[in-house]
């Protein structure tokens, strides 16, 4: 019953964790082979709470990381890794978890030490505080995805859980996100009232001109003129589609311009095919073999379907010769166009 105990207070100090705790979002480390999303860990958190937290690792190459995890200097007491190694699949990312607990007050500092397929020593600052306080109501923030498409909204679920039954007026809401570099950009305010806990759905449209990379998500909650921040890291991508190449040529011109450039082609040989269907004649005729034009060269008119002269030698009659073909296929006319011919030039 004892371990039972323990264990459901363990839950409640990681669930109510995120309340009133300061936050602070180094910049990416961004490589040719990966990128990590933080150069440090800084946070504050109040004294016997628990703080979930995370650093995601993307694979650039062609094959898996293997990395090895591991806490240094004086904070191996204060942070719980989930997992000593990862593998990043090719192309893809993954996530390095861990708890802090506010064991006791002070500054702490250590490093986190990432090893095997790559080399990085992640600078670690924590401190515990003393913030004495009698909530009326605690508050839970969780972004519905990790990702969220540059052209779509940011999509977040806040949890508010009256602690003391009475009405709770004017509790003031600020939605921000906080870019890699700290600065703040607000999305969003309101002023509620809490008859009962209750759950707040929020959508946001991304603020023009961002660029993909790592935000934070914040709520500050004030209320009796004492504040609270709630935060929670997420990635902001831009879609395929809109993917540039060489900096400035969309994804979605290219593969419009090669829809294009397939239909003219298509359309060309359908085109040559109908043509080529509604010839009378389908015979394959190599021109080079026909009779050139010379001085003494009876002209016998065009080629069927074609606009070249055909062109027969006048010596090549002096033995024996015929006209074939079917009936009514111009027999006659060629031999009477060969008569005149020879007529012409007095043979």
């Amino acid at each position: 019953m004892k371990h039972n105990n323990i264990f459901f207070i363990y839950l409640i100090l990681i669930f109510f964790s995120g309340v009133g705790i300061g936050t602070s979002y180094g910049n990416p480390i961004i490589t040719d082979d990966y990128e990590i999303s933080e150069d440090k860990i800084n946070k504050a958190i109040r004294e016997g709470n628990i703080l979930e937290d995370f650093i995601e690792i993307k694979n650039k190459q062609e094959f898996p990381l293997s990395i090895d995890i591991s806490i240094g200097g004086g904070v191996e007491d204060l942070i719980t890794l989930l997992s000593t190694q990862i593998i990043v699949e090719p192309r893809s990312s993954s996530k390095i978890s861990f708890n802090i607990k506010g064991a006791s007050l002070g500054e702490f500092n250590g490093e986190m030490v990432l090893s095997k397929d790559i080399s990085e020593k992640i600078p670690i600052n924590i401190s515990i505080v003393d913030f004495s306080l009698d909530p009326i109501f605690l508050i839970q923030l969780d972004l519905l995805e990790e990702k969220f498409s540059l052209t779509k909204e940011i999509e977040s679920k806040l949890t508010l859980i009256k602690l003391k039954p009475l009405d709770i007026e004017n509790i003031s809401l600020i939605y921000n996100i906080i870019n890699s570099d700290n600065r703040t950009i607000q999305l969003g305010s309101e002023i509620i009232s809490l008859e009962n806990s209750k759950q707040l759905y929020k959508k946001f449209k991304f603020p023009e001109n961002l660029s993909e990379g790592y935000y934070v998500f914040q709520v500050l909650t004030t209320h009796n003129n004492k504040t609270t921040k709630s935060e929670s890291l997420f990635i902001a991508k831009t879609p395929f589609l809109s993917t540039k190449l060489f900096g400035f040529l969309p994804i979605w011109m290219i593969i419009a311009f090669a829809i294009l450039v397939l239909t003219i082609l298509l359309t060309i040989y359908l085109i040559k095919r109908h043509i080529e269907n509604s010839k009378k004649y389908k015979m394959t005729l190599d021109m080079k073999t026909l009779q050139k034009k010379e001085k003494n060269s009876l002209w016998l008119g065009k080629i069927a379907e074609k606009n070249e002269d055909a062109y027969i030698d006048p010596y090549k009659l002096t033995t024996h010769c015929i006209t074939a073909g079917a009936t009514g296929g111009g027999k006659s006319i060629a031999a009477q166009v060969v008569i005149e011919e020879a007529l012409k030039q007095n043979i």
